[in-house]
């Protein structure tokens, strides 16, 4: 474990995505287990940092970064805010190789917490700009904006909950093609 991890104590697991989180974090609305390894790949925040003013901004960067590494398979990670810099970051993006689903689990320096999670949609499809059931029942449990990053044209789209009355709220938050890889993505 590098400096910045804590040891894992807490699992939150919706659907696909399990997120192991260090040291006393903690989402809204989330349920806790048990830290369990489930052979989920690990996403982390490497020591050199990009850091964003924004959380928008980085989801941007992160969704397209993600975007950019695969036509066949989603690849996914968070996005966080850190107290002790009060900027966001993002982890690096990681896959199960599959084309439809991403899960992970998520080390975090102990000052960071989850403010949003981001995959990719690969695929050059009817569902690429779409949020998949399974997508907004994420978003909604953990009570965190969704982003996708869709490959076929670089945009990337927000997901988020209507707190007030029915639905939810979708979004374009970038247009574009501007898919390059970002090399080291996060502290």
């Amino acid at each position: 474990m590098s400096k910045f991890e804590q040891t894992l104590i807490k699992t939150l697991q919706v659907g696909a995505i399990t997120v192991l989180l260090a040291g006393a974090l903690v989402i809204a609305g989330g349920l806790w287990q048990t830290a369990k390894a489930d052979g989920a790949p690990v996403t982390r925040m490497a020591e050199t940092a990009l850091e964003f003013d924004t959380l928008e901004q980085a989801a941007i960067k992160a969704s397209r970064y993600a975007a950019a590494l695969s036509s066949m398979n989603e690849y996914g990670g968070a996005v966080v805010q850190c107290s002790d810099t009060g900027k966001f970051y993002f982890t690096e993006p990681v896959t199960e190789n599959q084309d439809r689903r991403v899960s992970f689990q998520a080390v975090l320096p102990k000052v960071c917490k989850v403010v949003g999670l981001y995959h990719s949609h690969p695929l050059n499809d009817g569902k690429a700009h779409q949020f998949s059931d399974l997508d907004k029942a994420m978003g909604d449990k953990f009570d965190l904006p969704m982003y996708i990053g869709v490959r076929v044209d670089g945009s990337v789209r927000q997901y988020v909950k209507n707190k007030v009355g029915k639905g939810d709220s979708q979004r374009v938050v970038a247009t574009g093609s501007d898919l390059s890889p970002v090399g080291v993505a996060s502290k």
